[in-house]
């Protein structure tokens, strides 16, 4: 109990606790003349979630875990691929993840290793494929001591086919992004560092990485690596983009483009994005390449007009056409950022992120639009989703692995704080930039060849580990749902507003099953205080902590966003007496409660409408009142 504020509240608190403030079976009686509000809930910290009409996948836990790509098996089935810190709190492992159409998961895995050294124990999947045979091809990196390059083969159940790692010409590396041929064979793309300098490697492998048929290692400049590469089937090569990372070039670098023989590793031809006067300074960082007929588009970010810009490139290395794209909210232009891009039924869709005012504070915003590739004509609007935040600190930003079903539907991952996930609409603009006219395709004089020495060898079984990750899944009925993939230990957060709160714990607090007050709310500067009902005695007590299974009315003499972190409470046994009780909430999903002897329903409180709301079920997180016509025992599910 703090200070002046806290004893005038628990004046009126006590004063008026002779007219208990719980509702009556006749429905609803205010609680006299307290102010009371229900904390407004954020999402789990590990979820995911799906917006409407959209199969939108993201995976987090607290910060420290992300998606960075994705692909879909089939229309029912997709396959994510990132870093994890599960399980037993490990500092980095890769993360593996199915998700069925219906937004359930179906298998979590974890890989990689172990170690007490900070340099060691690291690993990343940045990249995943499907092969031919239906097995999935994971690219990524292991840092155990050297940085190595990592491939993984696993079966479409999960379970491990080979997992490889391997130095580039004896030196640091690691996979970026990875593709498979019709015939079998895997494509690698990767950066090597070799004296100082970051280099490019690319590598065609058979499909049991025991051949490799051609590498070679790349140097633009000094020091840059591609920033996006594509497999073009059709026309037997591939694509690469290179940008300058800022060492090479002090003015601009509008991008450098590569076209290599699939079949050897030869460079068809080499072009450089210039310009014609000396009077631009812009970069360009390329995010994706998307293959398209006669030629492919590159899309990155103009690192000076902060616009997202689309380059279509003709197979014969000439430049097609150049646009840049922004987003418009009430007339005002948004700084904009590309993350992916495919080609769906003829058209090139962008996914894309960027900050607009989101209840008086700019947020991230993903985004997705299309355009034509014959012209970069874009779509007149985007649809955008956001995280409905409560602080500047929260945040929501796609990585990749845009994918598109038959039946329409966007799928892409990423990683996100908690929030709440909302739908908006947004106007999007393209435009025209009077430079574009000065830019002309060049044979590109410095990017230099040299040949690649890659000896795959297995990763240590007993050194790396492959780990089932616990899975719970809820129902999805909106864009407010959620399902779970928890962890042993998760993190859940409240938005508390000033006065009077009625919560609960949907986690048990490790190691003794309870928080504290000052725990639950550091960094609080205000008063607060927190009672309980005892349905026994009839009477509010004060306390100094809080525990699972039970209500509890929390005054703050200010808002504040509160934490918990525990072991997710799926179920709870409530023992009721006769009577009013104040009970607690279940982990991840809405609890209902069937008994005969209990009216049918809970009763919330509504900070909007200032009383108790009848409710069939109880969100995670909120306090409730449950009457019982008789002492009994119910289950919450």
């Amino acid at each position: 109990m703090k200070g002046k504020a806290v004893k005038e509240a628990l004046s009126s608190f006590t004063a008026s606790s002779s007219i208990v403030p719980f509702p009556e079976v006749t429905l609803l009686k205010k609680a006299a003349p307290l102010l009371l509000a229900a904390a407004m809930l954020l999402l789990c910290s590990t979820s995911l979630c799906a917006a409407t009409n959209y199969d939108l996948v993201l995976h987090g836990n607290y910060s420290s875990d992300c998606l960075y790509d994705l692909i879909l098996l089939n229309d029912s089935t997709a396959v994510a691929v990132g870093v994890t810190s599960l399980p037993d709190n490990r500092r980095d492992d890769m993360l593996f993840l199915w998700v069925n159409s219906s937004h359930g998961v179906i298998k979590a895995l974890s890989w990689g290793s172990s170690s007490s050294i900070a340099t060691k124990g690291i690993e990343y999947a940045w990249s995943v494929a499907k092969h031919p045979s239906g097995d999935i091809i994971v690219g990524g990196e292991s840092r155990y001591g050297y940085y190595y390059s990592v491939t993984l083969r696993l079966k479409p159940n999960g379970d491990i086919v080979y997992a490889k790692r391997w130095l580039v010409n004896s030196s640091i590396s690691g996979v970026s992004a990875v593709a498979t041929l019709p015939d079998g064979d895997i494509v690698v793309f990767g950066g090597v560092r070799i004296s100082d300098s970051h280099r490019t490697y690319i590598a065609r492998f058979s499909g049991d990485l025991s051949d490799m048929k051609w590498g070679i290692i790349l140097q633009k400049g000094k020091s840059d690596c591609f920033s996006a590469a594509a497999v073009d089937v059709d026309e037997d090569c591939l694509y690469l983009a290179f940008s300058s990372n800022g060492t090479t070039y002090a003015a601009y670098d509008f991008g450098t483009f590569v076209k290599m023989n699939l079949t050897d590793g030869s460079i068809i031809w080499c072009k450089t994005l210039d310009r014609i006067n000396d009077w631009a300074c812009h970069a360009i960082l390329y995010r994706a390449v998307v293959p398209v007929d006669d030629g492919f588009i590159a899309v990155g970010d103009n690192q000076n007009s902060r616009n997202i810009t689309a380059v279509r490139i003709n197979s014969d290395g000439s430049l097609g056409w150049i646009e840049e794209y922004s987003i418009v909210e009430d007339g005002s232009p948004y700084y904009t950022y590309s993350y992916d891009a495919t080609l769906h039924n003829s058209l090139c869709y962008i996914l894309g992120g960027t900050e607009v005012s989101v209840e008086g504070a700019f947020r991230p915003v993903p985004f997705i639009f299309y355009i034509d590739p014959s012209c970069g004509a874009c779509s007149p609007l985007a649809q955008g989703f956001f995280i409905r935040y409560v602080t500047s600190t929260m945040s929501f930003y796609p990585w990749g692995g845009l994918e598109l079903s038959s039946t329409g539907k966007y799928w892409f991952c990423g990683c996100a704080t908690p929030g709440s996930l909302h739908n908006c609409t947004l106007d999007i603009e393209c435009t025209r930039h009077p430079w574009h006219d000065q830019l002309i395709m060049v044979d590109c004089q410095w990017v230099k060849v040299s040949n690649a020495s890659i000896t795959p060898e297995d990763a240590d079984p007993s050194l790396y580990q492959l780990s089932e990750l616990p899975l719970e899944s809820v129902d999805i009925s909106s864009a407010d749902a959620c399902m779970v993939y928890p962890s042993t230990s998760v993190t859940f957060w409240y938005n508390l507003p000033m006065g009077w709160n009625l919560i609960s714990l949907p986690v048990s607090p490790s190691p003794s099953g309870a928080i504290t007050l000052d725990d639950l709310l550091e960094g609080f500067e205000g008063s607060y205080v927190a009672f309980t009902w005892n349905s026994s005695t009839r009477k509010y007590v004060d306390v100094n902590a809080l525990e699972p299974s039970r209500g509890y009315w929390l005054y703050l003499s200010d808002s504040f966003i509160a934490r918990v972190r525990g072991t997710p409470m799926y179920n709870l046994t409530l023992d009721l007496q006769a009577g009013w009780n104040m009970v607690g909430s279940i982990y991840g999903k809405d609890a209902t409660a069937s008994d005969s002897n209990i009216y049918p329903d809970f009763f919330t409180w509504s900070s909007d409408k200032e009383d108790y709301v009848e409710r069939s079920s109880l969100p995670e997180g909120y306090g409730a009142w449950i009457l019982a016509y008789k002492p009994t025992t119910v289950q919450l599910t």
